[in-house]
């Protein structure tokens, strides 16, 4: 999985959506969207993402629920995933 793949899986897990998750793995805005697109799409994203608890046909994102800032739930998930 490249680099941009793996963020973009962790901000959509973060409860970024797409477009937002796209952008801040670094994808240039001309091309987020369908950068977006193709990873939804990618089994090996989906797969990083479901690794990090997220469940993308879930009508509620976890930040919604939470009403934490997604910024506060990837904090708070590489701080889990770093004690182990």
């Amino acid at each position: 999985m490249r680099h941009k793949q793996r963020l973009y899986a962790e901000n959509r897990a973060a409860g970024l959506p797409k477009k937002a998750a796209a952008l801040a793995a670094g994808v240039p805005p001309t091309s987020a969207s369908s950068s977006a697109s193709r990873y939804e799409k990618n089994p090996t994203v989906m797969a990083h993402m479901k690794r990090l608890g997220f469940d993308p046909d879930a009508p509620i994102s976890e930040a919604k629920k939470t009403r934490q800032p997604a910024a506060a739930i990837a904090a708070q998930r590489i701080a889990e995933r770093s004690k182990v």
